[in-house]
Parts: structure tokens; sequence; C-alpha cells
């Protein structure tokens, strides 16, 4: 474990640390990790780490609050800014992080990126960065990567899942923010997640934060495995939120959805998705839930194929009518591209096709 404990930033770069074996007996120790750094850094880099067999005991975890990780990253208070402002992680392999208990299913981290939260009186991103550049993560039983920073950058990283547990929940998950993941390859033989990529906006209203980028996505899935969709998009906050989409192949097993919509009374005023090729599709290309657009949101579709049986590119929540555009989508429904569900009315939901 590193703690720096100081009132001013420190520096902190370290190369090809290894941690084999960690092990959390119960849930009153600190921290909980393979590898825990702790305080306020300026940067933070971390070079070539290599983090394997981090396990949970039995009873030893607390849903949401004690869990082990492979790489734990946290500030040094709740004190907005007293955390690490750039995070620069290059090359980890971060493989089996697990619970002995197999109905435990969440709380085993690849990275966990905590920050110390919003200053309310700031309406920028509050100062904090946080990257993955390269790197395996092999058997994170939780998440590979989850980030609470307000900018995000995941880029050419190998996930994969040959065992574990069933897991109802995210590889990648931007819990707050915004930013870009890309270049990702995932292979999963077995206990597939839910989502390859979670992103949920801000955590407050009016919030400025980047936008996210989700692009260049690339998922195996063994015959007989499914995920639930490729993009997660649980936007958090009370306005609205924009995404954008690109470069999706998804081959071998079945996903539900290439884009997955979720977020209660928030809005989207835009969503882009193109260039998309998945083997099998099971319900939609893109599904909305409640409210997810505005009358005058737009959701973009552009050169999507599907291998499968036709189905409609689009689920409409009711009470919402943007305006879809599509071009150049094949293997979907000719006369049902837009299927309503939900009580009430669509109203005037429209699509453009060109």
């Amino acid at each position: 474990r590193f703690e720096t404990t100081n009132e001013l930033p420190h520096k902190m770069v370290a190369k090809d640390l290894t941690c084999l074996n960690a092990f959390r007996s119960g849930t009153d120790f600190a921290g909980g990790a393979g590898l825990n750094i702790k305080g306020w850094f300026s940067r933070l880099d971390l070079i070539r780490p290599t983090i394997k067999n981090c396990h949970l005991g039995f009873g030893a975890g607390v849903s949401g609050i004690v869990g082990i990780s492979g790489i734990l990253i946290e500030p040094k208070s709740s004190t907005p800014f007293q955390a690490v402002e750039i995070c620069h992680i290059e090359a980890p392999h971060i493989e089996d992080v697990y619970s002995d208990d197999l109905l435990y299913v969440i709380d085993q981290d690849g990275i966990n990126f905590r920050t110390a939260g919003d200053d309310p009186t700031i309406d920028t991103p509050w100062p904090t960065q946080f990257n993955v550049n390269g790197g395996v993560f092999k058997n994170c039983w939780g998440r590979s990567i989850k980030s609470q920073s307000e900018a995000s950058y995941i880029d050419n990283v190998q996930l994969i899942r040959t065992e574990g547990n069933e897991h109802n929940g995210s590889d990648i998950d931007l819990q707050t923010g915004g930013g870009t993941v890309s270049r990702i390859r995932a292979t999963y033989e077995a206990f597939t997640p839910n989502w390859v990529v979670t992103a949920s906006g801000a955590r407050r209203e009016d919030k400025l934060v980047p936008y996210t980028v989700i692009k260049d996505i690339q998922v195996v899935i063994a015959d007989g495995e499914s995920i639930n969709a490729v993009a997660n998009l649980a936007n958090r906050e009370n306005t609205r939120q924009s995404w954008f989409i690109k470069d999706i192949i998804v081959r071998g097993g079945s996903v539900d959805y290439a884009v997955r919509m979720t977020g209660g009374d928030v809005s989207t005023n835009i969503m882009t998705l193109t260039d998309v090729n998945i083997d099998k599709l099971n319900e939609y290309l893109v599904w909305s839930g409640v409210n997810n657009f505005s009358d005058d949101a737009k959701c973009i579709i552009k050169r999507a194929f599907h291998a499968g049986a036709e189905v409609a590119v689009f689920r409409a929540s009711s009470a919402s009518s943007p305006l879809l555009s599509c071009e150049d989508v094949f293997g979907f429904l000719d006369e049902a591209k837009v299927d309503q569900v939900g009580s009430g009315s669509v109203g005037a939901f429209s699509r453009v096709d060109k």
C-alpha cells in the first residue's frame, strides 16, 4: 500500500510493480486490493503493473462498500480535489479478481478508481483525469475497469472471461462524467457481463463534463452465450446528454441490443450509432428506456448490418417522440424498423430513410 497524508499533492511514478495472491478474509481490513494507492497526487503513473489472484473470503464482502480490487486508487479524504488529479496506467496485466463465495457477484474489480466527490460550487469538470492505455484484464468477476473520474479515457484494452460467476454488471463502468472508450477487444467464453461499456453521465445537474464516445469495440462471444448490450447508456443527470458510438462488431453468440438506454426522467439530445456489424440480435438494435428522448431529440443510425433473423431497429418507449434517422441499415424488418413497447402513444415519432 502507498499512501500520502500531506496537505500538498505529490507525484508518483512506479514501474513493473507486481502483486500476487492478495486475500481479504473479513470486512474490517482497510483497503482491500492487490495494489492500494491513497492520497492527493497531482499525477500518478503506473507502468506495466501485474496483479494476479486477488480474492475475497466467504462473508468478506459488503455490497457496494467492501470488496477487493486488483488496483484500488482512492482519495486522501472526501474534501474535493484531494485525490489523484491525473492518473495514467499503462499496459496493466490484471488476472483473477474473484470471490470464494460464488453467490457474491460484485465488488471484484480489476481497477477501481475513486474520487472525492463534486464541489457543488464548480460547474466545470472536477480536475481529475483517468487514463488506461493498453493492457489485459482476465477474469475480473466484477468490473474490469471502474472509474469515478469526470473525464475517463480507456484505449487499446483486452477483456477476457473464461471463468467466474453470473455477473449482472458492466465490464468497463464509467460511473461519472464522460470521455472515450476505444479499441476494446473482448473475448467472452463464459460468465459474460451484461454490458461491455456503461457510461452514466455527470453526477449532478448542469455539470459540464465531456460527452461520451464509444468506438472500435470488437466482441467475440462463445456459442450459447449472450450479453445484454455492447453500450449501456445510463444517464444520471436531469439535463441532456449526448452519446457517440461507432465501429461495433459482435461475432459468435448473441446480444440483445447494440445500445441500451436508461435513465428514468432524463433526456437525451442526440445519440449516433454508426458502422455496426452483429451476427445475432435477440431484440432490437437500440433499446430506449422511459423518457430518454425528448420530442426534439435525434437518434441517427448509419451503416448497420445484422446477419441473424430480422428484428426492429429501434424500441421506442411510451411518452417519447424523437426523430429517428436510418441510413443504409440491412437485416432489419422493412416495415417495422421502429417498434413501440409500453403503454401510451409514441406520438410524433418519425423515421427518415435514405
